[in-house]
């Protein structure tokens, strides 16, 4: 059973990036929409707790009123409110590539699965340019990179039966609400 639920999860997963490709889409340059312009999310933000989050080094950020901010890094983004009792956020450093990250993660009780990130580098690299296939491009400020990357394989831990509750608000947040709070992500001036 476990094994069919995370065949069917990678299956799931393997199309959205398919369909998220570059190549699987034709796109009509005068209809293009970034991350950036898309419609407004802010309807699903609410203001919410203050939550500090868990930082590595310098890179602190804030959750507050159903918005982290990371001003170091310098970009923030709208967080459901129904998120808030769920999340953790550690910085860290993904690859040699980036320069940060900063990793979502769902945690409850014993269960704490990744989610996504924002990754971070610190130089400018022009969506033309971006070769990255996996990791989706947000776009360039002060020097900076913006990207993220979306959780591609559920662990173990949320796969056991007993952790079915948690492995729904998963799925939920992954292919039904995250691309939404990705569109309200801002730059900040430095």
């Amino acid at each position: 059973m476990k094994r069919l639920l995370l065949v069917s999860t990678m299956l799931v997963f393997a199309i959205m990036l398919s369909a998220c490709s570059e190549d699987a889409i034709e796109k009509d340059p005068a209809k293009e929409v970034s991350i950036m312009e898309r419609a407004e999310a802010s309807e699903i933000m609410s203001a919410g707790k203050n939550i500090d989050t868990t930082s590595v080094g310098q890179n602190e950020g804030v959750l507050q009123n159903g918005k982290y901010t990371n001003a170091e890094l310098g970009f923030s983004m709208g967080i459901p409110a129904h998120w808030m009792d769920h999340l953790s956020i550690e910085s860290g450093y993904w690859t040699e590539e980036a320069d940060h990250s900063v990793d979502f993660y769902y945690a409850e009780g014993n269960v704490k699965e990744y989610l996504f990130s924002i990754v971070v580098y610190e130089r400018e690299i022009a969506e033309s340019e971006w070769e990255n296939e996996v990791w989706g491009y947000i776009g360039t400020a002060a020097g900076k990179t913006f990207a993220y990357v979306i959780s591609g394989e559920p662990s173990e831990t949320i796969l056991d039966e007993t952790n079915k509750e948690h492995f729904d608000a998963v799925q939920t947040i992954i292919n039904e609400e995250l691309m939404d709070a990705l569109t309200t992500f801002e730059y900040i001036k430095q």
